[in-house]
Order: C-alpha cells, then sequence, then structure tokens
C-alpha cells in the first residue's frame, strides 16, 4: 500500500518575512540611508569643505563613497528580496552590483588608506577596516 506524498512545509519559506525581519531589515535601511545623507553627500556634491584636504586624493574618495552608497542603499534591498523569495533574477543582478560596489569601494579605501598624512598606524587600522 502507497504511502500518500505529504508536501511538508519549512517555516519561513511559503510566506514573505517574519515581521521581525521586516522591522529590522527596514532600521538597517531607514539607518543606512540617514547616514547616506549626514556623512555621503557631502563629499559626492564636490563640497571643497569636505573634499579640500583630500585635494591629491579626490578622486579615490569619490570612488569610495560613490561605491559604497551602491553597496549601501542595495544590501538592505538585495536582503529584503533573498528573504521573501521574491524577484529573484533582480535579487541576483543586485547581489552581483552589491558585490562588485563593495569590491571595487575596498579597493578604493585601501589606497586611501596607503596614501594617508597620518602616518602608518592609521593607515593600518583604515586598511583593517576596509577588510571588515
Amino acid at each position: 500500500m502507497a504511502t500518500p506524498a505529504v508536501a511538508l512545509e519549512t517555516p519561513g519559506t511559503s510566506r514573505g518575512p517574519s515581521t521581525a525581519r521586516t522591522i529590522g531589515l527596514g532600521a538597517v535601511f531607514i539607518s543606512a540611508l540617514v547616514f547616506w545623507v549626514l556623512i555621503a553627500v557631502p563629499y559626492l556634491t564636490f563640497n571643497e569643505e569636505f573634499l579640500g584636504r583630500y585635494d591629491l586624493r579626490r578622486g579615490w574618495v569619490v570612488a569610495h563613497v560613490a561605491l559604497g552608497t551602491v553597496a549601501l542603499l542595495t544590501g538592505p534591498i538585495q536582503l529584503w528580496l533573498g528573504f521573501a523569495r521574491r524577484r529573484m533574477a533582480l535579487h541576483r543582478t543586485m547581489g552581483i552590483a552589491y558585490m562588485i560596489a563593495v569590491g571595487l569601494g575596498s579597493l578604493a579605501a585601501f589606497r586611501l588608506a596607503v596614501l594617508t598624512d597620518f602616518g602608518w598606524v592609521f593607515g593600518l587600522a583604515l586598511a583593517m577596516l576596509g577588510v571588515v
């Protein structure tokens, strides 16, 4: 006698992300947006008050901030799409964009760490932040 097949659901796979995940990702996205507006945007507007001290490294700073912006703003959306198991093609595409932005932004961070005016200890600390 054959046993009927029973589809077992793994918790969280048939529905979207839990309320706690939704609130958590929302908080992460809002925090990222506030950080971006208050800290990163002044560098992207080429404001001399912010970029003046980086005169010879201006391109590296702008590259680091611009690529960090891509990572900062796509990361939470990409996680949301993955948790919700929705629009997986977009999730994968955003994941690739995120990884490229993180990789290239880290290279710019390492270059800035090497070019620092504050000594090798400070440069090493910046490089370690680039690893994290």
